[in-house]
């Protein structure tokens, strides 16, 4: 089984979308080991398929 994504990857997606000319912005603020591993993979594809759907 492929391990899920966690929000430290987040970073490494929004640089991919930055790189291509994508002007955005990112923080995350808090203990980001605080937060469930089924939440982090939730919110990592969230935001890579918002990213996706970006003009």
């Amino acid at each position: 089984m492929t391990p899920q994504p966690t929000l430290d990857e987040v970073a490494v997606v929004v640089e991919e979308s930055r790189a291509a000319g994508a002007p955005i912005t990112f923080e995350i603020a808090g203990d980001a080991a605080r937060v469930a591993p089924s939440v982090q993979a939730a919110v990592y594809r969230l935001v890579q398929e918002g990213l996706t759907q970006c003009p």
